[in-house]
């Protein structure tokens, strides 16, 4: 239910947001979505570089929430919280106005927040050493998005990503899959 409740939140907050692309311009994005086995959801913001309006950089607030198979009858709830720092390129001759395609790539650190910081796992009474289990991790995401401007200020944007993280002992690669809307700040 409280993931349920997460994902209602995210997607009421992103309609509550403002796009224009343009040299100069920095823009924010608030989007909610589906990860691998639960549910996600990051604030972006992003520059597009003076007379490179195609080229961009990105830093993001980054939040998965997911409920992980075991060896046994239960699954284990992980959440991760991060930044990640990217690089972008939008080919704007590749479509025509109003959609448009951003690719993205870089690093990311975080911290990985197991089984809800309880010492015990499941009903069997299963020892959980939080220590071991709740740590930071990094990795490299990529990520790319369709956005479809839907006024001179505001922009629907799906995004897809994939996370693939270096020290996690939950695993070595996450996806999320997203949507929300995109404001331009200044133009």
């Amino acid at each position: 239910m409280k993931n349920l409740i997460t994902f209602l939140f995210l997607i009421i907050c992103s309609n509550n947001l403002l796009a224009q692309r343009q040299g100069g311009v920095i823009s924010t994005q608030l989007v909610g979505g589906i990860s691998k086995d639960g549910i996600a959801g990051h604030l972006q913001a992003t520059y597009y570089f003076r007379g490179y309006s195609n080229l961009t950089i990105n830093g993001r607030l980054n939040y998965t929430d997911q409920n992980l198979p075991t060896a046994y009858d239960e699954k284990m709830n992980l959440k991760q919280f991060g930044f990640s720092l990217m690089a972008g390129w939008s080919p704007e001759n590749f479509l025509q106005e109003p959609f448009f395609i951003n690719i993205n790539a870089g690093g990311f650190i975080g911290y990985d927040y197991g089984n809800n910081g309880k010492p015990i796992f499941s009903d069997y009474e299963i020892p959980f050493d939080v220590k071991k289990y709740n740590k930071m991790t990094y990795g490299i995401v990529t990520s790319i998005q369709g956005e479809i401007a839907i006024s001179e200020r505001i922009s629907f944007i799906a995004d897809f990503s994939q996370y693939y993280r270096f020290k996690s002992i939950f695993g070595k690669s996450t996806y999320t899959i997203s949507g929300g809307l995109v404001y331009y700040i200044n133009n």
